[in-house]
């Protein structure tokens, strides 16, 4: 599924595709980044590596192509930050849902606490 990077929205706000349908949903194990394609637009998860941290893709609780076809009537993130004396980590959590099925998305990141341990969301369009 074609799109360009051309006018993306950084950081945007998870809840904003809200409405749109997924369409395909694409996992590149290779710079850790989930791309959801979506009816209009294409959702990229994915966090640039600054120095120190690692951020990765933990766990996938529900299935995808349940979700393929049907309107997101939910869409949510929370983040939990859990530091100790001599590491950081951060789980942040999203969650999918239809009127078919849901799905969450656990995101790890850990690092000495000075770099960040979330992912990063993009949005762009497709041209649809």
């Amino acid at each position: 599924i074609p799109f360009t990077s051309e006018g993306y929205i950084q950081s945007i706000n998870i809840e904003q595709i809200k409405g749109m349908t997924i369409t395909a949903v694409v996992y590149k194990e290779t710079d850790e980044s989930l791309l959801i394609h979506l009816n209009t637009h294409v959702l990229e998860m994915i966090h640039h590596q600054d120095c120190c941290e690692t951020v990765y893709l933990a766990d996938v609780v529900g299935s995808f192509e349940d979700l393929i076809g049907y309107p997101l009537l939910e869409v949510s993130e929370s983040i939990v930050d859990i530091a100790t004396e001599d590491s950081s980590s951060t789980a942040s959590y999203y969650n999918f849902r239809t009127v078919k099925a849901s799905v969450q998305l656990r995101w790890v990141g850990e690092s000495n606490g000075y770099y960040s341990e979330t992912v990063d969301c993009y949005l762009y369009k497709t041209g649809v």
